[in-house]
């Protein structure tokens, strides 16, 4: 991308055809690219594609992952309260990780954030969180039978491809239209393109675009396109990846000097809201979910705000049908007077549509 100081300095010196060469420069080597990742790999069907998606195993993988939103939310301050992740910061901009997995049971997600990290890091049975901006370290147990097929949790809004990918498959049939697009070169390797076209014209999604590695079938990047919407409205991309094993120190965790350490179970975690901006329901009353596929609403009833949600509801809504409305490229909330949330993949008018049933 052109910074806006070259931008300047071409718009006011640079003749049209200077600016005509500088962007066939910039073009060639893109269609180069893809041109050459496509050479490099076989063709394959769609089926089989998702096919070798679903059954991707590696023993060991490192890399970036940049997660990027592009939400039409207005822009809001950071939360702060001591913490390096917060949900301001992942609704608008880039998030960066580092990812590092050997097998199943060892892996761990640095999250940099301004002037801080965040970790989450498994090792067995061991998992541990360290936020180095509040120095607060958690360590959990998992239970014996829990070993072999409880992830390490992520933290919120910083998916790796692999996951986000899994998510999206995971709904494919009957609700969408699956093709294979135009191979091209990600995090440096070849990779196929497969494209995910929603049957369901109340969704806000228009289509989704995964990048697979030609060689282990894993996921290296995940757009998501809003409607008439020409860049990716949410990103999650590797912009390099190794797939070998990583080194051990590479995982290795140890709480650092002067850190608060609290130890927390399974139990500890599923009761605790640990993001003072998320919501909590009075009743206890599990969500209702509406509607299949894309276009599937979720109802949330009896719901409290606390403090720094109300005034983040209030910054990025307007008003709407029985209360105030959050809409951005993907995705809207509904808040109403009585209590009750409603969100999904859907315009706003259909969300006040459910809330009148």
């Amino acid at each position: 991308m052109v910074s806006p100081a070259l931008s300047r300095r071409l718009r006011w010196s640079a003749p049209a055809v200077a600016l005509g060469v500088v962007a066939a420069g910039l073009t060639v080597p893109r269609l180069a690219d893809a041109a050459d990742a496509a050479a490099a790999l076989p063709p394959r069907t769609a089926a089989e594609l998702l096919a070798a998606v679903s059954t991707a195993e590696v023993d060991g993988l490192s890399g970036t992952v940049v997660a990027t939103s592009r939400l039409g939310l207005p822009e809001l301050p950071s939360s702060g309260g001591g913490s390096a992740v917060s949900l301001p910061d992942l609704l608008s901009g880039s998030t960066t990780a580092r990812v590092w997995k050997a097998g199943d049971e060892r892996s761990r997600i640095a999250v940099d954030a301004d002037w801080a990290e965040y970790d989450v890091v498994r090792d067995g049975r061991d998992v541990w969180t360290y936020d180095s901006a509040s120095e607060d370290v958690t360590h959990l147990v998992l239970p014996e039978r829990s070993s072999q097929d409880e992830p390490a949790p992520a933290p919120s809004g910083a998916p790796t491809p692999e996951a986000l990918a899994e998510a999206l498959l995971s709904a494919v049939e009957p609700t969408t239209t699956v093709t294979v697009g135009r191979a091209e070169e990600v995090a440096g390797r070849p990779a196929y393109e497969l494209v995910l076209e929603p049957r369901d014209d109340r969704t806000l999604i228009e289509t989704v675009r995964i990048a697979v590695d030609g060689e282990t079938s894993v996921p290296l990047r995940v757009r998501v396109y809003g409607d008439d919407q020409p860049e990716p409205a949410a990103e999650v991309t590797f912009t390099d990846v190794d797939f070998e094993v990583p080194d051990a120190q590479a995982l290795a965790f140890q709480p650092p000097a002067g850190s608060t350490v609290t130890e927390r179970s399974l139990e500890d975690l599923a009761g605790s809201r640990p993001d003072p901006s998320a919501p909590s329901t009075r009743s206890g009353t599990p969500p209702t979910v509406l509607g299949t596929g894309w276009s599937t609403v979720v109802e949330m009833r009896d719901v409290e705000l606390p403090e720094q949600a109300a005034g983040m509801l209030t910054s990025l809504s307007t008003p709407a049908e029985g209360g105030r409305a959050i809409s951005s490229a993907l995705l809207s909330v509904l808040v109403l007077d009585d209590g009750r949330v409603l969100a999904g993949a859907v315009p706003v008018d259909r969300l006040e549509e459910l809330a009148r049933r």
